[in-house]
């Protein structure tokens, strides 16, 4: 029997890049019709105007939020709102490659798998996320804006992998409780992930194609990363393992 996948994209604004996001979704979906199955969920984080059901006709469920949630808080409630074997969480800026998720459902059922993310590249085709390792001050992308022709393709286990396209077995994320709420935005992701592995499940991040994100797109992101990172290095500065000497890039 197909595994049921429940893929949340929290969004605001940006209808143009969402709906080509979800052409996306779909293309994927289609490779692994054999194997999976999807409930594609958009939580409307105050856009303004709404989004307008007819303009998605794509999806499968529209939850709208009139005033502004954390990320947390969408992707919580987009989990809460499907019945699945799996969650994928996914930006509206993430544009997913057709086979991504082949070898995403792959590595997700590899022993004590928990979490499973996906090589995304800049649009001029330099790396923009195939791991997050750990420095002395905290977590980043490793070999950002290296190109990808010059990265290999081999599955990566890790102890980070980002939220913008991140594979969740269901129950893993019932033990975990979903992301944590304490996060404006950003580090959620990280914050999961560290989790899982506390409790002895793996985390990998597939190579084998190439798919695009934008990054940084919503506006306001930037701005509320500086509270979200405050809150991450007082639960964790200290308990992760340093595993990269390089600093993030553009630091």
């Amino acid at each position: 029997m197909p595994e049921r996948i429940a893929i949340v994209i929290p969004s605001r604004g940006m209808n143009a890049l969402l709906a080509v996001a979800i052409d996306h979704v779909q293309l994927a979906l289609e490779q692994v019709a054999d194997r999976a199955s999807g409930t594609i969920i958009v939580c409307d984080n105050a856009t303004d105007p709404p989004y307008a059901r007819a303009d998605l006709p794509a999806i499968d469920v529209l939850l709208r939020y009139d005033e502004h949630r954390s990320f947390s808080e969408a992707c919580n409630a987009g989990v809460a709102a499907s019945a699945c074997d799996l969650v994928l969480l996914l930006n509206n800026d993430v544009l997913l490659h057709r086979h991504a998720l082949d070898e995403m459902l792959d590595l997700v059922h590899e022993p004590l798998m928990g979490i499973v993310g996906t090589r995304l590249l800049f649009p001029d085709g330099t790396i923009q996320h195939c791991g997050v390792v750990f420095g002395e001050h905290g977590p980043f992308h490793d070999r950002a804006r290296r190109p990808t022709t010059i990265v290999p393709r081999a599955p990566r286990y890790l102890q980070c992998v980002t939220g913008a396209a991140q594979l969740v077995r269901r129950d893993v994320w019932e033990q975990l409780g979903g992301l944590c709420e304490d996060y404006p935005f950003g580090y959620e992701d990280v914050d999961l992930c560290l989790r899982a592995r506390q409790l002895g499940y793996r985390v990998a991040c597939a190579q084998r194609v190439d798919s695009i994100h934008f990054e940084s797109q919503t506006p306001g992101r930037v701005e509320r990363d500086v509270p979200s990172r405050r809150v991450f290095l007082e639960r964790w500065h200290g308990r992760w393992s340093i595993d990269a000497e390089e600093l993030p890039y553009g630091a």
